[in-house]
């Protein structure tokens, strides 16, 4: 039967417009068949010594529905494949890698330290940092932002883990996150410096929790 849903893993927020046009002229052609099966098909049940059974118009209804759901669900999954292949090429392995297999995200419980930055493009990310014995022992982030703002703070926590503070003072920069991911287009760039920018204020918060 019907597919309860999709799930599109989308990376930046430019491409929804794109992306919603194709899916919804794939559920007007959808609709139009639905319309077409129900017109031509449908039929009552036949009851016979209290069983209800179908009869042969019925039967083609519901195979069709199957059909159409199949259709979709194949439609839904070449275009997830083209999205990944869209963001492999623009923003290369290192980027897609993270984005397909993110790690860190979401809030941390008792952080020893917490640092909110909203960047000049309305993104806000928050990094979370926990310091045992002087060294970061675990980071995590969130952000409302796109695919790129989220890779990005997954860096900084990749970077920050095992570290003391001075050495993320110097050594977590947006250009050193850059440079992990082998750089970004230049739309993006701003998101690695908004990813410095928030785990220094966390590492601040810290020094104050500290002191």
């Amino acid at each position: 039967m019907l597919s309860p849903g999709w799930e599109l893993k989308v990376f930046s927020e430019r491409r929804y417009p794109c992306y919603l046009a194709r899916i919804l002229a794939q559920l007007e052609l959808f609709v139009d068949l639905l319309i077409f099966f129900l017109e031509s098909c449908m039929a009552c049940p036949v009851v016979f010594h209290g069983t209800t059974t179908w009869n042969y118009k019925t039967l083609i209804l519901k195979g069709g529905l199957s059909h159409m759901s199949n259709s979709l669900d194949k439609f839904a999954d070449r275009l997830q494949e083209e999205i990944n292949q869209e963001v492999m090429e623009t923003y290369g392995d290192q980027v897609y890698e993270r984005w397909r297999n993110p790690r860190f995200g979401g809030p941390m419980e008792n952080p020893t330290g917490r640092g909110r930055v909203t960047g000049s493009c309305g993104d806000t990310m928050e990094i979370f940092l926990r310091l045992e014995n002087g060294i970061v022992s675990d980071a995590s982030y969130t952000t409302d932002g796109c695919g790129c703002s989220a890779v990005c703070a997954l860096v900084a926590c990749e970077l920050a883990i095992k570290k003391e503070p001075e050495q993320m003072l110097t050594e977590i920069t947006g250009e050193a996150i850059l440079g992990v991911l082998g750089g970004l287009p230049e739309d993006d760039v701003h998101c690695a410096f908004l990813a410095a920018e928030t785990l220094q204020a966390a590492l601040d918060a810290c020094m104050r929790q500290g002191s």
